[in-house]
């Protein structure tokens, strides 16, 4: 019984977090931004949630994006430690390397806090989303 519970908290996870992400991707459309990949991953090293242009298409930023139900136990973004800003500084370099058109970009890391306050599965879901800007 408790593998099955923990099946269902990842799945719900999951989901939650990709409502999440779609909740970043709309923020940085409405401030002007370009999306240009989504959840792009390199093998065991990792994945990249968002990677946005600006307006100006001078600044390229990597966001981490986080969703919890509430900051009540701590911010969202606290879970964004020194190895997974050093992965995903990696994986940055790995995407930059791929596009070379991308090269006089500058480079911004983000953190992306959503928080969802109603219940999974209940309508009219409230998002409320912080993109925190060159959070390292």
């Amino acid at each position: 019984m408790e593998k099955i519970y923990a099946a269902e908290n990842s799945t719900g996870n999951i989901a939650k977090g990709r409502i999440g992400e779609e909740a970043c991707a709309e923020e940085y459309e409405k401030r002007g931004y370009r999306i240009v990949a989504r959840n792009w991953r390199r093998g065991r090293i990792g994945e990249i949630d968002i990677v946005a242009e600006s307006p100006e298409k001078r600044i390229l930023c990597f966001c981490e994006v986080k969703t919890r139900k509430s900051s009540d136990f701590a911010r969202a973004s606290e879970a964004v430690d020194y190895k997974k800003r050093l992965r995903i500084r990696k994986l940055a370099q790995l995407f930059l390397l791929e596009r070379p058109y991308f090269s006089d970009r500058y480079v911004r890391f983000d953190i992306a806090e959503v928080y969802c306050s109603s219940e999974e599965g209940r309508e009219g879901r409230e998002l409320k989303t912080d993109i925190i800007e060159a959070a390292f």
